[in-house]
């Protein structure tokens, strides 16, 4: 009698649960672990693990604990939320932690990649960090304090076995945040990640004015909502409105001239911007790699106090792509009045190049 085949060895893939970010850019990397036919199990919590299980709904997964920010009404009070809530992550990184040492026990898991989930390693198991923020941008409030804190930034992002970075080595897309604060961190350059197809839209036939695009964690995401609803409305633009809520399911609802979904997959998501003359979103990292290779004129609306956001916004519009507008200096009626007046985005596609990151990290799963 032959012996039983081994068990299959499997990679946690988890992401955090801070918008839907997270989750959109690990969508290319997924799609090529499955193209290597090595076992998955998807981790996450809210939102963006429901993302992930709707468009892999083939693949096991598992709840993770959420690591709960809430984003203040003022942007001034950011850093001191930020401050406030390091008990909560510190419990968070806990518990993942946790839970991973049961699943390499009990479910065979062999490595993982985290996304932003920091308590996701352990000594001896292959690990890879996804990251862009190797050099955070800071508040001001705290920049008195940012020796001290990238150093111990940096201790954590040590703890995986590397680090990888959707950016290409010459920084064009994180600009400084994708500099390693110490040049002996252990990272890979994978480009940009993007869940939309990199063809530039070369032109597209204007039915509606305005697309706008939300995420990020609340109240900010409905505050910009309702501003985009109420002042598209008076500029009498034909709105598509997406609102970065995948419970909210894909079905179109029509309001006035404004045309929302919940959430849109990638390919949909292509469809409704190839009939879009703007582009309307967070300066998100995730969203700036889905839409930079679109061509559309970009309008980048940082979340208030975000400072990470406010850098993305100024560093992108300094280099053509759109312009960069704090939320409460928003004027969609001026805007829409002289669309021309938006750059339109200056960046071409950037061929993913994360396969030999890829291959490695499986080798090295292979032989544990």
């Amino acid at each position: 009698m032959s012996p039983p085949a081994a068990e299959e060895k499997k990679i946690l893939f988890a992401v955090l649960d801070w918008g839907l970010g997270h989750a959109t850019r690990s969508i290319p990397l997924i799609h090529k672990f499955i193209e290597h036919k090595i076992g998955l199990i998807l981790g996450g919590c809210g939102d963006s693990l429901l993302l992930l299980r709707e468009t892999f709904p083939q693949l096991e997964h598992v709840s993770l604990p959420s690591y709960g920010f809430r984003y203040p009404r003022s942007g001034a009070l950011f850093p001191w939320a930020i401050l406030g809530h390091l008990p909560r992550f510190m419990n968070a990184r806990a518990e993942e932690h946790r839970i991973l040492r049961r699943m390499v026990a009990e479910r065979r898991v062999q490595g993982v990649v985290s996304d932003n989930r920091y308590g996701l390693y352990l000594d001896g198991l292959p690990s890879r960090l996804l990251i862009h923020q190797l050099s955070p941008e800071l508040p001001a409030p705290l920049q008195p304090f940012r020796k001290h804190i990238l150093g111990l930034h940096h201790d954590m992002l040590a703890r995986f076995g590397r680090c990888w970075v959707p950016d290409n080595p010459e920084h064009d897309f994180a600009g400084r945040l994708s500099h390693a604060f110490r040049p002996s961190l252990k990272t890979d350059y994978l480009g940009p990640l993007s869940r939309i197809p990199s063809i530039p839209l070369t032109e597209t036939d204007g039915s509606y004015d305005l697309c706008a695009v939300l995420s990020g964690p609340e109240p900010q995401r409905s505050i910009l909502e309702d501003m985009v609803i109420r002042q598209s409305a008076k500029a009498q633009a034909h709105l598509a409105l997406v609102r970065g809520l995948p419970a909210n399911g894909h079905t179109m609802n029509t309001v006035g001239r404004a045309d929302c979904w919940g959430h849109l997959p990638g390919p949909a998501l292509r469809q409704v911007l190839e009939h879009s003359r703007v582009l309307l979103c967070r300066p998100g990292y995730s969203s700036l790699m889905d839409y930079y290779a679109t061509g559309l004129p970009a309008i980048l609306v940082p979340t208030p106090g975000q400072s990470e956001q406010e850098y993305l916004g100024r560093w992108w519009a300094s280099r053509g792509y759109g312009i960069s507008v704090p939320q409460h200096d928003l004027d969609l009626i001026s805007l829409m009045r002289n669309p021309e007046q938006i750059p339109r985005l200056a960046l071409h596609p950037v061929p993913l190049q994360a396969d030999a990151a890829i291959d490695g990290f499986i080798r090295e799963v292979k032989a544990g």
